[in-house]
């Protein structure tokens, strides 16, 4: 069964990244200009005074500072530092790890800057922002889905520090609703990135299909 289970993982993460590789082979022979532009098109269709004033800022809540103080309150509240902390800090700076190395090795730029509705510097491919709101705040249910199955239990990678979760959601239906608002933030994240035009859509696109495969490792890793 726990064979089977690994090589389940295994193809996961062999398509995730086979898909990334595709969509990055076609967004660098130009082959997705014409859906990049059409999916544009159509979220600058939307812009309306009263969405930008949402759009902005929610999609600046992607930025650095609030997952690093977030994994940083984690990390140095003792009640949540192995349970919470260890893995968010470790999938975040992997996230950031990834990405940047795929930026420069793309090297793609932005739409024009003339499309921007707030700064952004920096090459486009992959999204950032859309590769770690999905990664770790699907890290972040799938902790909370594990500690409320197994009742707090400590997580299986800690072999030398068996002492059980304190702090997590014990009852089912605000989990349920915790995780929900996460998923819608993640996906909401990855939009307004088209919408305030500091990415293409296929940045985004190519973000969530690679985020499947970190993922899935950093669940083989500790859980």
């Amino acid at each position: 069964m726990e064979r089977k289970f690994e090589k389940k993982r295994i193809i996961k993460i062999a398509v995730s990244v086979i898909a990334f590789a595709v969509i990055a082979w076609l967004m660098m022979s130009g082959r997705l200009e014409g859906f990049d532009h059409a999916v544009q098109n159509f979220f600058f269709s939307l812009r309306r005074d009263w969405l930008t004033t949402i759009a902005v800022p929610f999609s600046y809540s992607g930025n650095w500072p609030l997952p690093t103080v977030i994994c940083a309150i984690l990390v140095f509240v003792p009640k949540t530092r192995f349970s919470f902390g260890i893995p968010m800090s470790v999938t975040c700076l992997s996230c950031v790890g990834i990405y940047q190395a795929l930026k420069y090795s793309f090297r793609r730029p932005r739409p024009d800057v003339s499309l921007h509705l707030l700064f952004q510097d920096g090459y486009s491919f992959p999204s950032g922002h859309s590769l770690t709101s999905l990664v770790a705040w699907t890290m972040l249910i799938l902790l909370f889905a594990y500690y409320y199955k197994h009742q707090g239990a400590s997580l299986p990678c800690y072999r030398k520090n068996p002492k059980p979760a304190e702090a997590y959601i014990r009852d089912n239906g605000k989990r349920k609703l915790v995780s929900a608002l996460l998923i819608i933030y993640i996906v909401l994240m990855g939009l307004s990135r088209i919408y305030v035009g500091v990415h293409w859509p296929s940045d985004v696109f190519g973000s969530w299909v690679l985020g499947i495969a970190v993922i899935e490792i950093m669940q083989a890793i500790f859980l």
